[in-house]
């Protein structure tokens, strides 16, 4: 009888272990997959790199000039030239690249157009250059269309491991959310964002009672109930109608999209809403229903605050500076400038090289090539732009030793770095943006009643899924 049984069960043993590895086969199926961060490459300064920069979508008056109708010219060349010829020359004098080609993409005209058609097919084909270092308009001539959906479908290389032992940049000091703009829904390091930018009122503390425990929202603008931010949104507003109006709208959404999934984050009535509440918020405030509200001034960005306030008599006093909160709370900013590692460069450690020394505080702060960068942007690293790290922002041409700078005084820099700890994302301008402003302005200028307002409200949707399938 005990033989019996020993055989019994000792058959039944291959039956158990097959069965035991069958569900150990099944969880590690149903387990989500490890992300793909590669090791390192070796690093060899006579190994060829190649870098492509696309500096001038965004008009930088300082590099172009402009006619009395409306159009402009390209002048920046020489300036671009030599600070590149620097930032190289630079780089083999602390042992980086040595063997280094340049393209640069140019800003405007049917030039432009070739070679973004060109470079697209390379990436298509899964050649092109090693490193990008691009300037996001977000007006559809961009080299990427949509940054973050090119991230999720792997164009980039994950850098995570590269960012383990950075020769220059500390990574540590950057402002986290900007620099988490920079990584895929998984998690890894897809680019590194350089400069971002954020619109603001800036207002006299005094008149503002702000709750740093409080998330505040859209509807806490729209509602009248904290008079502060309603008239930072009144300020706005009238921003909105007359100048700079395009790249503001759209930060009330928040995050715009799941690249990942593909789908907007927002719904049509969240359109709807969100347009309609600021619609009627500029009708009452051209009707004078507001009361009156504290008033402040506009700031496209913070590194403009010392000229923006320096003809008010409260220049001095404690400042609160205001942002357009979004729907759900919290604070959107843009990247402007971002460097990506091509994912199939011939050279990934040659490119992270030079990636990891533009981005350097020291080199951010006082090259060339950083001076060439600045169109009214802000450092993503954190500590520039106090007065005893000015931003130098251009050189006199007569005497290359002088240089005009950017920086906050004490007050300033307090005001700036309260609201850098509210903001809670950061996305790259796209198409989307424009179009969301667009929508407003035609139902400002252009729908005379509801079914008109409700016209565009459904068109501009169907616009915004449509752009977004093509991304």
């Amino acid at each position: 009888m005990n033989s019996k049984k020993k055989g019994r069960f000792r058959g039944l043993k291959p039956v158990a272990f097959l069965l035991c590895a069958l569900a150990l086969g099944a969880l590690a199926a149903c387990s989500p997959e490890k992300p793909d961060v590669p090791e390192p490459a070796a690093f060899d300064p006579q190994e060829p790199l190649t870098i492509c920069f696309d500096l001038d979508s965004v008009l930088d008056p300082r590099h172009y000039s402009f006619s009395q109708d409306g159009s402009s010219k390209y002048t920046g060349a020489k300036q671009r030239r030599e600070a590149v010829e620097q930032l190289l020359e630079a780089m083999k004098a602390q042992g980086g690249p040595e063997n280094v080609q340049v393209e640069f993409v140019e800003g405007v005209g049917d030039e432009r157009d070739g070679q973004l058609t060109r470079l697209r097919a390379e990436l298509m084909a899964g050649a092109g250059p090693d490193l990008f270092v691009v300037c996001q308009a977000g007006d559809g001539r961009d080299l990427f269309k949509f940054p973050e959906k090119k991230m999720e479908d792997g164009l980039f290389l994950p850098l995570d491991r590269y960012l383990e032992a950075p020769k220059f940049m500390d990574p540590g000091g950057m402002v986290q959310p900007i620099w988490d703009a920079g990584k895929s829904a998984d998690g890894r390091q897809m680019l590194l964002p350089m400069t971002y930018d954020i619109s603001v009122v800036a207002m006299r503390a005094e008149d503002v009672t702000l709750d740093p425990e409080k998330n505040y929202t859209l509807s806490d603008m729209l509602s009248g109930g904290t008079p502060w931010l309603t008239g930072a949104l009144a300020h706005k507003i009238d921003e909105i109608d007359n100048t700079f109006g395009w790249n503001v709208i759209s930060l009330a959404f928040g995050q715009l999209a799941d690249y990942k999934k593909e789908e907007l984050r927002f719904t049509q009535e969240d359109l709807g809403e969100i347009l309609e509440g600021l619609l009627d918020f500029n009708q009452r405030a051209n009707r004078g229903e507001l009361g009156d509200l504290p008033r402040g001034v506009g700031v496209e960005n913070p590194v403009n605050l010392p000229s923006a306030i320096q003809e008010k008599s409260w220049r001095g006093d404690d400042l609160t500076l205001a942002p357009l909160y979004g729907r759900e709370g919290g604070v959107t900013a843009r990247v402007i400038h971002f460097a990506g590692v091509n994912a199939n460069a011939g050279n990934p450690a040659g490119a992270f090289w030079a990636a990891d020394f533009l981005l350097g505080e020291d080199y951010l702060q006082s090259s060339d090539f950083g001076m060439y960068l600045w169109c009214k942007t802000l450092p993503v690293c954190q500590n520039l732009l106090q007065e005893d790290k000015p931003l130098f922002y251009q050189r006199d041409k007569k005497n290359p030793e002088v240089n005009s700078t950017w920086s906050l005084n004490e007050d300033e820099w307090r005001a700036f770095t309260a609201l850098r700890e509210r903001i809670t994302d950061a996305e790259y301008p796209t198409v989307l943006d424009g179009t969301i402003s667009q929508a407003y302005f035609d139902m400002f200028y252009s729908a005379e009643d509801e079914p008109a307002r409700k016209k565009v409200i459904t068109e501009t949707y169907s616009k915004l899924k449509m752009l977004l399938g093509e991304s």
